[in-house]
């Protein structure tokens, strides 16, 4: 977990312990909120695979369930609710438009010769694009609101070329940054970053647990993403499957207990505000009164950027470190 207020050194951070973990073979799915992570030297650079809307259709289907590797078989139905859940508390929709997606979407399938109930796919399984939803939405002329409200991310054709990517697994075998920057809106942007992460969920849970660390998700600007119900299983559940998070946002009262509580290290940088020195303390020190807060809260208003206070379960006491940032890395790395 890393907050800190604009240019207290996040993302410098973030972009060095991506890089040191490089040597280990550890891909990273990163969400890139900020093209903090899409510039073309430090992709190539660091290996990374970008997926660029303006450029290409996203490398995921939101169309296609999870496969259960115990039955064999995918559950559509409940894989249109998950997805129904997060475009109706996104968009704000209401009931009726929510059922009338639902429905759009069973019809896709059903028109795409998708069985309504679960069932074990082929070698070759394909499902439709997500921008036939829309299709199937304009036969009926009492849509015409709920169109009105998804037509940004329809019209985008954010997942047209969709239908061919099935395997998540494939998607997330290298390191990959998903760039959310030009999409238009806040909706957009996070709409299309939460169906990555119910992606993430469900292929990890249907993985072995290796309880060894194997593959990084990195979430900037996480405040986007707090209301997912895919967040919290991931940061409890995730490290099982051998998933390390880097979970970074302004404040640290933008995460939740139940996600913070799950980071295992923390790193704050410069903080002003006596809302968030005190939401420190109470993680740090237990308490937000007393010499040994009080001198926390010093040391949180007078940190300079790159500098931070390091609070992990492997020391009794917080540290304040100073971060060697990615570029300064970089530039003393001898050239080959």
């Amino acid at each position: 977990m890393i907050t800190g207020e604009t240019g207290s050194g996040k993302t410098q951070a973030i972009k060095a312990i991506l890089s040191n973990l490089r040597s280990f073979d550890m891909p990273a799915l990163i969400l890139d909120f900020k093209d903090d992570y899409s510039d073309p030297v430090y992709a190539e650079t660091e290996e990374l695979k970008v997926y660029d809307p303006n450029e290409q259709s996203l490398p995921f289907n939101p169309l296609a369930p999870a496969l259960d590797p115990r039955s064999g078989r995918v559950n559509q139905t409940h894989h249109l609710h998950q997805l129904t859940d997060i475009i109706k508390r996104i968009y704000r929709l209401g009931d009726q438009q929510a059922y009338r997606l639902r429905e759009a979407m069973k019809a896709v399938y059903e028109s795409s010769g998708v069985p309504a109930r679960p069932f074990v796919p082929r070698t070759n399984q394909t499902y439709p694009a997500f921008e036939a939803v829309q299709d199937q939405l304009l036969k009926d002329k009492e849509n015409q609101a709920l169109l009105g409200r998804l037509s940004p991310i329809f019209d985008l054709e954010l997942f047209s070329s969709g239908a061919r990517v099935t395997d998540f697994g494939s998607v997330i075998e290298r390191s990959t940054v998903i760039r959310l920057a030009p999409l238009p809106g806040d909706e957009v942007k996070n709409s299309v970053a939460e169906f990555f992460l119910m992606a993430l969920y469900n292929y990890l849970i249907r993985q072995p647990q290796s309880h060894r660390l194997g593959r990084l998700t990195v979430l900037d600007e996480a405040w986007r993403l707090v209301e997912s119900p895919f967040l919290e299983p991931l940061m409890r559940e995730g490290r099982a499957f051998g998933l390390g998070v880097l979970i970074a946002s302004q404040f640290p009262t933008d995460l939740p207990n139940a996600v913070a509580g799950s980071t295992a290290t923390k790193l704050y940088f410069s903080q002003t505000s006596v809302e968030q020195i005190r939401e420190i303390q109470r993680t740090v020190i237990g308490k937000t009164s007393g010499t040994d807060a009080d001198h926390l809260a010093s040391i949180m208003r007078g940190l300079s950027p790159l500098t931070c206070v390091l609070y992990s379960k492997q020391f009794p006491r917080f540290l304040r470190v100073t971060i060697k940032p990615y570029f300064e890395r970089r530039n003393s790395q001898p050239t080959p």
